[in-house]
């Protein structure tokens, strides 16, 4: 049974997993025990189909810990650390022995494992105010880890209990995937400037409502990809050269043609149909890349979308629409699980990393890229037929070199690097084989992961008349409606409660202005350590962290900086004005950035409890 400290303390932490681990206890353990090793300390043993298997040493659990720990020789006091799978601790103490300035969050695969460590533990006695949190759900992960990582400008460490490589191998791959993709989402919003704004939350609680009410891509049938080619045309100035190649194999149906952002536009001038085209742009400039198939009311180009698109660009689209949930979409994903598993598909700084990741998860087994350039061919940097981008203005930003495909030196920008990695990053997660990656981009830039051959070769192994496909917008498939209903109470009754919380700050702000121009300033302590505890309690809110804080991400950042300064100032009075003047500047903007987003986010709300109740009727 768990202690009243560790309830108390999860309910604090994640109370949905508490929920969880409360229903475990009345149900009952029944594929785990504990019992004594050799040595006489505890050993956890878990039963799996019809085995045991000790998943701590059944010798000397703790000797065993200290060796894992010796392996990791990257750890010091300023290191994040991430413990995948907990077992009954051992490692987890003995980290926190050796580091005690570490901060340190636990994702636990199976519930019924993180009961028998919170059975034989107690989380009081581990460093609590380093912990960070405590997860098995991987989607809450996803928020939650984003907000570990901007809360601690720290080096993560990954911290892999040994017995669990080999007992959890698929979990434990989704959870590296999930980390990989949730951390480069990070880095690519602080390298690329794209902290969320109120435009992009408003175009994702909009969006909500054409996602329910459509087909999500992955619920056509899928065996129409199977082994199928697929050729990824991007906006490079090497698409120019391949426009009749394209031409021949779109009529020979030869393979799928995808276009990717501005692409599109170099192939409807040249009057070439692709069979479909990607877009996930949350920006409203996003607009001017579909504006002319809606101008041509073009109907014969289904549009796949990331869910987080610029509602601009949804609306009023001619074609057919199908969504897709991207790991960018924390938002949206929160509430939307399946009936059947739906993957969660890679982003980055380029639409190319979607549509890659897409691609494979519906089934191609081939991918050609074209045009995929990311540097400068000749004089040009786009392909032509495109008239709101001036393909020949080159900027003194061209002046990185790179290797091309050939092996020669090329100049590209910084910018186009990290795309570049970021497909190499993507490329890096598939297995062996599993797909075949060519770049035919002649001049492009070389793209690990993938092999160069130009498309004219690549054609005489395409037979013809090899695709047919067939986008179904009734095509069978729903999200989970009771998933959702619970989603939709656990945001609800914290969008509700925040309103209290800032209410709470802002009297705790009062409290110290009053008195510090009384000069009381004995008396401000308790309403500092008051004050960071409010702090914490909108960070943790689940509606802060979904909505607010992406949005406030930077003045929140700046204000955790900055309390360590806090402390180190001496003068009483100029340390009361400083805490007083940096709360509340950040408290002064996030308060009405959460009631627009609680405003914004009654059609969302209202669009996701329609689909809950048209399931009800069914």
């Amino acid at each position: 049974m768990l202690s009243i400290y560790n309830k108390a303390l999860m309910k604090e932490l994640n109370a949905p997993l508490l929920e969880q681990m409360e229903k475990l206890e009345k149900e009952g353990l029944g594929r785990t025990r504990i019992e004594k090793a050799e040595n006489g300390q505890k050993a956890l043993v878990l039963t799996q189909d019809n085995r045991e298997y000790y998943l701590t040493s059944r010798y000397n659990p703790e000797y065993e810990a200290k060796k894992l720990v010796d392996s990791y020789s990257d750890l010091n006091n300023e290191s994040s650390i991430i413990f995948f799978g907990v077992g009954l601790g051992y490692h987890i103490k003995e980290v926190l022995r050796r580091y005690p300035g570490i901060k340190y969050f636990l994702v636990e695969p199976d519930e019924e494992i993180l009961y028998r460590f919170l059975e034989q533990n107690e989380l009081k006695d581990m460093q609590l105010k380093n912990l960070n949190g405590v997860e098995t759900d991987y989607k809450r992960m996803e928020i939650t880890l984003a907000e570990f990582g901007r809360k601690f400008n720290r080096q993560n460490v990954l911290f892999f209990l040994k017995s669990y490589v080999h007992f959890f191998k698929e979990k434990r791959q989704e959870f590296y995937e999930k980390y990989l993709l949730t951390y480069k989402k990070e880095k690519d919003s602080a390298i690329g400037g794209l902290i969320l704004s109120k435009p992009m939350i408003e175009s994702i609680m909009i969006n909500m409502k054409p996602i329910l009410t459509g087909p999500n891509l992955f619920w056509q049938d899928l065996t129409q990809f199977a082994g199928k080619t697929a050729i990824l045309v991007a906006a490079g100035p090497s698409l120019d050269e391949e426009i009749e190649n394209l031409r021949i194999i779109k009529a020979k149906k030869m393979a799928g043609i995808f276009a990717v952002g501005s692409a599109i536009n170099a192939l409807l001038a040249k009057d070439i149909y692709p069979d479909a085209v990607f877009s996930y742009d949350p920006t409203p400039a996003n607009q001017k890349v579909l504006q002319q198939i809606k101008d041509r009311n073009i109907i014969e180009i289904p549009l796949f979308y990331g869910t987080e698109i610029g509602y601009q660009s949804l609306q009023g689209y001619p074609g057919k629409t199908f969504s897709i949930l991207s790991v960018g979409a924390t938002q949206q994903n929160y509430f939307l699980i399946g009936k059947k598993p739906l993957p969660e598909v890679g982003v980055g700084r380029t639409i190319s990393v979607l549509a890659l990741d897409t691609l494979r998860y519906l089934g191609f087994g081939r991918i050609i890229l074209v045009g995929q350039n990311l540097g400068i061919k000749g004089s040009k940097v786009y392909s032509s037929g495109i008239s709101y981008i001036d393909s020949d203005k080159i900027g003194e930003q061209y002046s990185v070199e790179a290797k091309d495909v050939y092996g020669n030196t090329m100049r590209t920008a910084s910018i186009y690097v990290t795309m570049k990695e970021d497909i190499e990053d993507l490329l890096s997660l598939w297995g062996p084989g599993e797909v075949e990656v060519y770049n035919a981009t002649q001049g492009g830039v070389a793209i690990k992961g993938t092999r160069f051959k130009e498309l004219s070769e690549l054609m005489k192994t395409m037979p013809e008349n090899d695709i047919d496909f067939h986008w179904d917008e009734k095509a069978e498939g729903e999200y989970d409606r009771k998933y959702m209903a619970k989603r939709i109470k656990e945001v609800a009754a914290d969008r509700d409660i925040l309103e209290r919380y800032i209410a709470s700050c802002k009297t705790i702000l009062k409290e110290i202005e009053k008195e510090r121009k009384l000069g009381h300033y004995d008396r401000l302590r308790k309403s500092y350590v008051k004050l960071n505890l409010a702090l914490k309690r909108l960070e943790e809110n689940l509606f802060s962290t979904l909505f607010v804080m992406p949005i406030k991400e930077v003045g929140y950042k700046n204000l955790v900086d900055k309390i360590e300064y806090f402390n180190e100032i001496q003068d009483p009075a100029e340390q009361a004005q400083t805490i007083w003047q940096e709360f509340n500047r950040f408290l002064t903007e996030y308060e009405p950035t959460y009631k627009k987003l609680k405003e914004d986010y009654k059609q969302m709300e209202a669009a996701m409890q329609d689909y809950v109740r048209e399931g009800e009727k069914k």
